[in-house]
């Protein structure tokens, strides 16, 4: 059985149906899954800095009045 689906427009508050969604009956391999994440470091909250500044990885903001953005 396929679900109802649906993408709404916000603005109009029209709804488009999506067609052709099927929910999967197969679940993955959990194992297969998780392969490539269990190669990471964990810190415990002692071994974190207290405050980290992001800002020079950040791009810069832009002016989006222009697409509807608030």
């Amino acid at each position: 059985m396929s679900r109802k689906t649906f993408l709404i427009n916000k603005l109009s508050n029209h709804k488009y149906r999506l067609n052709g969604i099927w929910p999967s009956n197969r679940l993955p391999n959990k194992g297969n899954l998780c392969q490539s994440f269990n190669n990471r470091v964990t810190y415990t909250p002692e071994e974190l800095p207290p405050k980290v500044d992001l800002r020079n990885d950040m791009t810069t903001v832009e002016n989006q009045s222009s697409i509807g953005s608030w």
